[in-house]
Parts: structure tokens; C-alpha cells; sequence
């Protein structure tokens, strides 16, 4: 979803540049499959609404060492685009954390949609 609805829209490549080649498994084809195969395929009757949190371990990891990266590479107040490519850091912190803290908030809905989904298609069956 950060490639399909944030990454490929600001590309200077264009936007199906991130899907081609490898970058096609990598950013679409795997990353929908994971989704159709646990929504549609997984036993999860013992999950819980707590367990959506589990979701964005990676997100929040990715995003610290992301964050550190990027200001500690910090020259006169400017982030270099090769630590930045994202161009979620800036060099105003609270920019950072509010971009942040909505980046955050944007993929719990995710991890909310995909567990509510998984349960409506189960309690179907």
C-alpha cells in the first residue's frame, strides 16, 4: 500500500516504475498475495483484536532504524535524498513525528481491515 498510494504517485520515474521487473513481486505481487492467502486460506479463530498490533512491528522497526538513518545523516539542517527517499524525514522534528504518527495510524487501519476481513470471511463459512 506505501508503494501503490505514497511512493509510486511522487516517483520522478513514473508511476509504474516501482512495478516493474522484480519490483512487480516485490511491491505488488507478494505483498497482495500475503493478504489474499491470510484473509482468505489462514485458520485464525484464536486471533483477537489485540493481535493487529502484531502488524505494524515491522512498520515501526523499519521506521525507527528509517529515522535514525536519515538524521544521522543530517548536513546543515538538510536530509541528502539518498536517506531520505521517502521524503519522510524532515529536518523540522515535528513534522517528522506528526507524518509519522499518521503513517502509523494509516497502517493499523490496514492491520484493522485485514483482521476484520479475515473474521467476516470465516464466520461466512
Amino acid at each position: 500500500f506505501t508503494v501503490m498510494f505514497y511512493l509510486a504517485p511522487i516517483t520522478k520515474s513514473g508511476y509504474f516504475s516501482l512495478f516493474v521487473n522484480s519490483n512487480l513481486f516485490f511491491h505488488f505481487l507478494a505483498p497482495l498475495l500475503s493478504l489474499l492467502s491470510f484473509v482468505l486460506f489462514e485458520h485464525t479463530e484464536v486471533l483477537t483484536i489485540k493481535h493487529t498490533f502484531f502488524g505494524m512491528a515491522h512498520f515501526v522497526l523499519y521506521g525507527a532504524v528509517y529515522m535514525i538513518i536519515a538524521y544521522s545523516n543530517m548536513v546543515g539542517g538538510v536530509i541528502p535524498h539518498e536517506y531520505n527517499w521517502y521524503l519522510l524525514a524532515d529536518p523540522d522534528p515535528i513534522v517528522t513525528v506528526f507524518t509519522s504518527a499518521v503513517m502509523t495510524a494509516l497502517v493499523y487501519v490496514v492491520c484493522l481491515l485485514v483482521y476484520i476481513g479475515n473474521k467476516k470471511i470465516k464466520l461466512a463459512r
